[in-house]
């Protein structure tokens, strides 16, 4: 016998083994399918924080302490006002940019530019895919390149925004009556802050 009846003769015999157990193949595949599926979904679900804290939890533990204060800051400031500043304020808090939209926002811009640019040297087009790219990890992880840039700025996420504004609520009586005698403005600023918190 030659090498190539021996070959085929042997892949006869597997094709003929598999016909007959392809259920029980099936199903042990699909057992470890299963079990590599879950274990990578565990590990990935891991690794990647919830949406509400990607951003916190990727800014420098300075910056993330300074932004607080201010937003403390802001809030001590209307402690004692009337509502027509609060008001003021509210609106001005309902028009500012978060750390997404300033993202998003550049991001398009930046690709949009990689694209246009393209048109005169083919190269141009890696800002684009790495300005995708970058736009993905943020997505997925809360972090890119010019995250920590942004955050040194002063850029709020919005959560930290709407903390504010419904600190602001309160203190306005939206949600009842605050106890404000004898109370330190910033005492009770924080303390107001650290309730939308948790």
């Amino acid at each position: 016998m030659n090498k190539t009846s021996n070959i085929s003769e042997a892949l006869s015999i597997l094709d003929k083994a598999l016909e007959e157990n392809k259920d029980e193949i099936r199903q042990l595949l699909g057992e470890k399918y299963k079990y590599l599926h879950d274990t990578l979904f565990d590990t990935l679900a891991s690794k990647i924080p919830p949406s509400s804290k990607r951003v916190p939890l990727n800014t420098d533990q300075q910056v993330q302490k300074r932004i607080w204060l201010e937003t403390v800051e802001n809030i001590t400031a209307y402690v004692n006002a009337d509502k027509k500043k609060i008001n003021r304020r509210v609106r001005e808090l309902d028009e500012e940019w978060d750390v997404e939209r300033i993202l998003e926002s550049n991001a398009s811009a930046l690709a949009l530019l990689g694209i246009l640019l393209s048109s005169h040297n083919r190269r141009w087009l890696l800002l684009s895919f790495g300005v995708a790219s970058f736009l993905l990890q943020h997505a997925v992880q809360g972090w890119c390149p010019a995250l920590p840039f942004i955050r040194r700025l002063g850029i709020r996420t919005q959560r930290e925004i709407v903390q504010e504004r419904n600190v602001l609520k309160r203190l306005r009586g939206d949600f009842g009556k605050i106890n404000q005698t004898g109370t330190d403005p910033r005492k009770l600023a924080i303390e107001l802050l650290e309730k939308e918190l948790t």
